[in-house]
């Protein structure tokens, strides 16, 4: 065995912030670094200095770089810093450094929100749900022509009496400010709606931009059996489109995404839209999911009159599996337009 101070103590400098990455909310990020040492380290051990000058070990390499990934944001100052230390073989750690990176300034609040349902009849309960970003604290709605026309909370429920088309508005506050966000013409009211909401996909004609075999096809997703698949493979994004075979009105898709059908919570689609169109050339989009994990998902918006309905799969899976698997896809409304 090596005698202390037999071997060199390595000198780390330069230490970089090669690339960052930081989520919509940017409470997390993935961090790639880089330095030069001036005599080879056994090992190099990379550290986050905490608001109180603590230090939390990150991971080790053996090379003059390292990969953090989903780094968590633990504290208000905008900021965190790394250290990277040589150690030798003895253990005996050399002279280390230090590089600050800069996070995206998310103090204020992110407004959004959803409701179970956007198309109903006179009296039916409707569920307004805030996706309001983590440091939002007091959430207030404004439903105009609602039984309850300003409510606070995570969560409301209220009906409307009457027949129309209803805005909702929303305020996220925080000690830093706040945020709004506000859909004109999000509920519809209509005695068209006295029987409920109709599943128009099941059966339909579909489409996809590419599908494994004939065996996972996109008929599937809209065949009512969800043992079966569209798969499609490849560079993402995939995209599957419904035919309704009419114009009709369209407020609500449901999706069975790769857990529905048995397969692991990890092939579940990331990030997707949902996109309408009267004609089949020109589609609009209705609604974008940018961090789903789940297996079903279920997405209202404002009612539209559509025929076509495209599912756009942009992030197929959580990780860097790019096949989508979609079990069904099942679009809801009425068959008949709305005003």
């Amino acid at each position: 065995m090596a005698e202390p101070n037999t071997e060199e103590k390595a000198s780390v400098s330069d230490v970089q912030v090669l690339d960052s990455e930081f989520d919509e909310d940017a409470m997390y990020a993935g961090v790639r670094l880089s330095w030069k040492s001036d005599v080879p380290a056994d090992y190099y051990e990379v550290y986050r200095i905490n608001q109180d000058q603590t230090k939390s070990l990150l991971g080790v390499s053996n090379t003059e770089s390292f990969y953090i990934n989903t780094l968590p944001r633990t504290d208000e100052t905008n900021k965190s810093t790394f250290r990277v230390v040589p150690v030798n073989a003895l253990l005996e750690e050399g002279t280390g450094s230090e590089i600050t990176m800069e996070w995206p300034d998310n103090s204020l609040p992110k407004a959004a929100f959803t409701a179970d349902l956007t198309l109903a009849k006179p009296g039916d309960k409707i569920t307004f749900t805030s996706l309001c970003s983590p440091n939002t604290e007091k959430v207030t709605w404004t439903l105009k022509g609602a039984d309850t026309e300003s409510a606070e909370g995570d969560t409301v429920t209220v009906s409307y009496a009457e027949e129309g088309v209803y805005p909702v508005a929303l305020k996220a506050d925080n000690s830093s400010g706040s945020a709004d966000a506000s859909v004109e013409n999000y509920i519809v009211i209509t005695n068209k709606a006295a029987d409920g909401l109709q599943l128009l996909s099941q059966g339909a004609a579909t489409e996809a931009d590419t599908f494994v075999n004939e065996n996972e096809a996109p008929e599937f997703a809209v065949d009512g059996d969800k043992t079966k698949k569209w798969c499609a493979t490849g560079s993402a994004p995939h995209e599957i489109t419904i035919d309704l075979g009419s114009v009709q009105a369209v407020s609500a898709v449901d999706v069975y995404h790769a857990q529905a059908g048995g397969e692991s919570t990890d092939m579940n689609t990331k990030s997707y839209a949902i996109y309408t169109s009267e004609d089949g050339a020109a589609f609009e989009e209705v609604r974008s999911v940018t961090k789903n994990t789940a297996g079903e998902t279920h997405d209202t918006f404002a009612p539209v009159n559509a025929q076509f309905v495209k599912l756009v799969v942009n992030k197929p899976t959580q990780g860097s599996d790019s096949a989508a698997r979609i079990y069904e896809v099942e679009v809801y409304g009425l068959k008949d337009t709305i005003d």
